[in-house]
């Protein structure tokens, strides 16, 4: 491997897994041309996977040869690298907090950056525009907002009640002061426990 290609590896291993590997992010190392092309040759010969025009990622060593990172911490650094927020679907919300059993087969997130299809190993991930209402808020808050939103009004009731006891009251208020928040949702969680 020349030079520069051992180098932007050697970055990369210095890297949390699923950091996203631009130019930009590598221009120290050489000139923007030699680092594209090293880029791309790094991406040829296995030991980079191109995402998306522009950006990769570092396959992680293992014991039985490299894998891809975890797609969760590739969304976390894209959505660094972009200033966009990305958070999982409804669905996967859902199924975290135990408002059902199904685990989507393909991986789909929400952003409030522009819609994207991004290469990762032999498959897709799907990025949806969605509003700010909906990807804002994280943790908990954000959770329980996406699972209703995607479980719509009918089931989405019958789930916030069993939601309501484990948001605290700063949870409920963060969903509360969104604007565009449904408002079913908003009377749903903030109804009597």
């Amino acid at each position: 491997m020349p030079g520069l290609g051992r180098r932007i590896m050697e970055a990369c291993g210095s890297a949390p897994a699923g950091s996203v590997v631009t130019v930009d992010g590598m221009a120290h190392l050489g000139k923007r041309p030699s680092v594209a092309r090293a880029l791309v040759g790094l991406a040829r010969s296995g030991k980079l996977e191109r995402i998306c025009p522009g950006h990769y990622i570092a396959l992680v060593p293992g014991r039985f040869g490299a894998y891809l990172p975890p797609v969760w911490d590739v969304m976390e650094s894209l959505s660094e690298a972009w200033k966009v927020r990305i958070v999982p679907t409804g669905a996967i919300a859902a199924n975290r907090l135990g408002l059902t059993t199904q685990n989507p087969i393909r991986p789909v997130f929400l952003t409030s950056g522009r819609p994207r299809e991004l290469r990762y190993g032999n498959g897709t991930v799907t990025l949806l525009h969605a509003p700010s209402w909906l990807t804002t808020p994280s943790g908990r808050a954000g959770e329980a907002l996406r699972a209703l939103e995607w479980l719509g009004e009918g089931m989405g009731r019958k789930a916030g009640a069993r939601l309501r006891g484990t948001l605290g009251e700063s949870d409920v208020a963060a969903i509360e002061s969104l604007e565009g928040t449904p408002r079913w949702i908003v009377e749903t969680l903030s109804g009597p426990a």
